[in-house]
């Protein structure tokens, strides 16, 4: 796990600790808390406390081996005005570290935000042990605030106790530059030679439907022989027997020329690949946000994402455990859609109205 360590101060009134994952891997959550801190950092009148890495790139970020007894120095160390959470370590490890997490939460007397990503967490919190739901509505009830990027989540938290005042709603996506860069030659190459191009992003977990999108991408060749499919694997989760399955459909099916699967994108290629593709699959169920599915809409390429009731009303939607409705709705999508460049500003005012949220929660905090 990595501790990401931007902390900075503004105008004197504050001094802000982000704890959580940062690229690479390239999941949401890591490219959420990238994109909040260059925000955070580019803002006027904001001074850089944290230099703890040589990359100049990332000069605040230093690594958690994940020995509670370390963070606990490093929290103790400062005197933080607020610390952001995007780990969710107390409902992820065992019980003892669970408990020495909240204590240490307790300890830092900062005031303590967290945000949840997780669009699995309702299942894993409702099926876990009493012990852990103690926990959890220990947690809730003594944050300072929760974030939550959904409906859902914002319900559930409520559900497990927290006061109604200190949820949140806010999306995870934050203000992107249009930076387009060059691609891979292999890449390159195959957006170049096929046509239709669809594209899918998550991992090899079996949320995210790796093996469906390429059944389903089978059927469509016969329609469209010179289709070409990329699964961007953000390597942050990883089941090798679903990987084997999908590289075992896609050998019967014949299809080793017509896909390609890509590991550890960084987010600008990511993106330049994402305009460049006829259409966008989200097969995650269930799902947090998807960063990627805005970042579609942003760059105006059509989006097809199961139907999680959550999505944007641009997207367009399917059952997610349905291989026709999926195969029916590429059809649909590739000879009805085309890229809409009028969403760009609709996304980027989104983004920026998000981050705005973040940091007036962050003055409200501070200032109770």
């Amino acid at each position: 796990m990595t501790i990401y360590m931007l902390i900075i101060e503004r105008n004197n009134d504050m001094k802000i600790l982000i704890l959580g994952c940062y690229p690479p891997p390239y999941g949401g959550v890591s490219i959420h808390i990238e994109r909040l801190s260059r925000y955070l950092i580019n803002s006027d009148n904001v001074t850089v406390l944290g230099s703890t890495s040589t990359d100049p790139k990332c000069n605040f970020v230093e690594r958690w081996n994940g020995r509670l007894v370390d963070i606990l120095n490093k929290l103790m160390s400062r005197n933080y005005d607020i610390i952001h959470d995007h780990t969710q370590y107390y409902q992820f490890h065992s019980i003892i570290s669970s408990i020495l997490f909240l204590l240490i939460m307790i300890m830092t007397r900062s005031r303590w935000v967290l945000t949840i990503h997780d669009g699995t967490y309702p299942d894993r919190l409702n099926n876990a042990s009493i012990i852990k739901k103690v926990l959890t509505r220990f947690f809730f009830k003594n944050v300072t605030a929760i974030i939550c990027i959904n409906d859902q989540l914002k319900s559930l938290v409520h559900e497990y106790g927290a006061n109604p005042s200190k949820i949140y709603l806010i999306k995870s996506f934050l203000p992107i530059e249009r930076h387009l860069v060059e691609l891979p030659p292999e890449v390159h190459a195959f957006i170049t030679e096929h046509n239709p191009v669809i594209v899918s992003a998550g991992a090899f977990d079996k949320i995210y439907n790796f093996d469906l999108i390429v059944q389903a991408t089978e059927r469509i060749a016969k329609h469209y022989n010179n289709i070409g499919l990329i699964l961007v694997d953000g390597n942050f989760a990883s089941d090798s027997c679903l990987q084997d399955n999908v590289q075992r459909f896609i050998d019967e099916f014949g299809l080793c020329q017509n896909v390609l699967i890509l590991k550890d994108v960084p987010n600008p290629v990511a993106l330049t690949i994402y305009d460049k593709a006829d259409l966008f699959i989200r097969g995650a169920f269930p799902d947090g946000d998807g960063i990627s599915v805005r970042e579609c809409l942003y760059l105006g390429t059509p989006v097809l994402a199961t139907d999680t009731g959550l999505r944007p009303a641009e997207v367009v939607t399917y059952q997610h455990d349905n291989i026709d409705d999926l195969v029916e709705k590429i059809i649909w999508i590739l000879e009805n859609r085309t890229k809409n460049s009028k969403l760009e500003t609709v996304m980027k005012n989104e983004a920026e109205q998000n981050f705005n949220k973040i940091y007036e929660l962050y003055k409200k905090v501070v200032s109770s």
